[in-house]
């Protein structure tokens, strides 16, 4: 799977984004340390390489007074967890592909095109 691009390097691994939680029912991250990341609901265009999405914006109040953030954020405002509106897609597939790794390492097969040497009769 792709990595997630992001804008500022995150100073430790153990506070890459797959670090936090997410709560699809209450619409919410919960970092390593437990401090909850909210978004104030509004969508933003973002635009990677070659294409345009929207993201929403998690942010905590907590960051301040963390005693890891040096390890979480080099941002001066704090830790900002995006979350594209394709996540759970990309998560669920990221499941499926973890579930059945030979499966999905099969699938990447490339084959032989069945028209590959396809030849008209000559004509008589």
């Amino acid at each position: 799977m792709p990595e997630t691009p992001r804008k500022n390097e995150i100073p430790t691994e153990n506070y890459y984004g797959d670090k936090f939680s997410y709560d699809q029912e209450e619409d919410q991250y919960t970092c390593p340390q437990g401090n909850i990341l909210r978004s104030n609901g509004n969508w933003y265009k973002k635009k990677y390489k070659r294409y345009i999405t929207e993201v929403k914006q998690y942010k905590t109040d907590a960051c301040p007074t963390c005693p890891a953030r040096s390890q979480c954020t080099t941002n001066a405002r704090g830790r900002i967890i995006e979350r594209s509106q394709y996540s759970t897609a990309l998560e669920e597939n990221g499941n499926r592909i973890k579930f059945d790794l030979k499966k999905y390492l099969l699938r990447q097969q490339i084959i032989e095109h069945p028209f590959r040497n396809h030849q008209t009769a000559p004509d008589n």
